[in-house]
């Protein structure tokens, strides 16, 4: 996460952090190639940011469109049809505009959608709730399937605050969110949510690619997704073949992907810390 100025890291509190944990141990300290469109023909940062923030806008709700009329050929499961119109309403109706560096806890019972912004940080997508913002690095590119999958783990989150903010109590869920961010590494895991949140971007992904994602992984053969980052297909890849091969071994799957990551501290589906 960010270094902010004048805060020492360990009071900075820790960030729920989405994908690639055991990809980001291999990453870290290594420079990606990143691809800045937007900012090549915009004259300010705030202005990249509210065009990109548009344009994402439209690539998510269009992604929306074809998938929510897909759904009933490709998603067998009825609460996970229902969780995935929810989440594209969710991005549709959201009333929340932000600046880029808005901060400040949402109190209880007050939350209204969520905070969009872009942040430099290493990580491509984390979602804090108590701040009930979803921060995307600067070169989120709305026009990669990929990006678009991560977009909708991170609103699967937000929907997930939405149900932990009306059964947690309120101090349970402020510590939470509250633990000590050690050297900028530290991620607080339920690993219940994040196997929901991937398993809710991979049936995405499958309905998009009209059930190619599914017989691909069931058939172990490489994923046929077009993207321009490797690193974010290769744990599609090993999420799905699992998703689809081993579903009831899919939260364990998880765990032990978030076990690898440095700084994972890990919480029960109530906020109740556990080793």
């Amino acid at each position: 996460m960010p270094n902010h100025v004048g805060e020492n890291l360990d009071h900075i509190p820790s960030r729920k952090v989405s994908f690639l944990p055991f990809i980001l141990v291999a990453l870290l300290g290594i420079q990606r190639d990143v691809h800045h469109a937007y900012a090549e023909t915009l004259s300010g940062p705030s202005m990249v940011s509210e065009n990109k923030r548009d344009a994402l806008r439209r690539a998510f709700l269009s992604l929306g469109e074809q998938v929510v009329k897909d759904l009933e050929t490709y998603v067998r499961d009825p609460q996970m049809r229902n969780k995935i119109r929810k989440i594209f309403d969710e991005f549709r109706i959201n009333p929340r505009i932000c600046s880029d560096s808005e901060e400040g806890e949402v109190p209880l019972g007050t939350q209204k959608g969520f905070c969009l912004r872009f942040a430099p940080q290493f990580h491509p997508a984390s979602f804090n709730g108590k701040r009930r913002t979803m921060s995307l690095t600067k070169d989120f590119d709305p026009a990669d399937i990929l990006s678009l999958a991560t977009l909708a783990h991170e609103t699967s989150h937000v929907l997930q605050d939405d149900e932990l903010r009306a059964r947690v109590p309120w101090d349970r869920y402020r510590a939470y969110w509250s633990v000590p961010n050690i050297d900028g590494t530290t991620v607080t895991v339920v690993p219940h949510n994040e196997a929901e949140s991937i398993a809710t971007s991979l049936e995405i992904l499958n309905v998009a690619s009209h059930g190619a994602l599914r017989k691909d992984a069931t058939s172990g053969r490489p994923l046929a997704i077009r993207t321009r980052d490797p690193y974010l297909k290769a744990f599609f890849q090993q999420c799905a073949q699992h998703y689809y091969t081993s579903p009831s071994t899919f939260v364990s799957f998880v765990e032990e992907i978030y076990r690898g990551a440095p700084g994972a501290v890990f919480f029960s589906e109530d906020l109740v810390p556990i080793k």
